[in-house]
């Protein structure tokens, strides 16, 4: 919706996730949705930056073929790979802000919560309480540590 004028419009009409967005560009991932079931739109699965003062949408690949959905700040991006077993298994990449892979960890029951300055939040099971952390200055060690978070009560 544009603010000034309140005219509103599809800017991007594309199955999108990861949306992250900058003054002068859009950084987003577009998902193989097929994979999950849904008829076949005839995209490439991939990175993408979209430029809203020019309208264009530059590809920026697939660092690994193994990626359904992305989550982006202003340091990576955390792109969720396929499910396995159920949906409890998964491996969540670690990439630089432009595309390069620079880790990996394997999920078991263990999903992405949030991400802070410092650390990267899991939530264990379906109950959506935070359970363990990565601290951030890990990525890229090749040696990721799951820190399991005491809680009281």
């Amino acid at each position: 919706m544009d603010a000034v004028t309140g005219e509103a419009g599809v800017v991007l009409p594309r199955s999108i996730n990861g949306l992250y967005v900058t003054d002068s560009t859009w950084y987003f991932f577009e998902p193989d949705r097929t994979s999950r079931g849904y008829k076949a739109e005839n995209v490439e699965p991939g990175f993408r930056e979209y430029d809203p003062e020019s309208g264009t949408i530059q590809d920026k690949g697939l660092p690994t073929e193994d990626i359904l959905n992305a989550f982006y700040d202003e340091d990576f991006i955390y792109a969720g790979g396929f499910p396995r077993n159920n949906d409890r298994d998964q491996t969540l990449y670690f990439l630089s802000r432009d595309y390069k892979l620079l880790d990996r960890i394997e999920l078991s029951d263990i999903f992405l919560y949030a991400v802070a300055s410092d650390r990267v939040y899991f939530y264990e099971g379906r109950d959506l309480i935070i359970s363990h952390y990565i601290d951030k200055s890990q990525i890229g060690s090749g040696e990721l540590t799951l820190v399991p978070i005491k809680t009281v009560g």
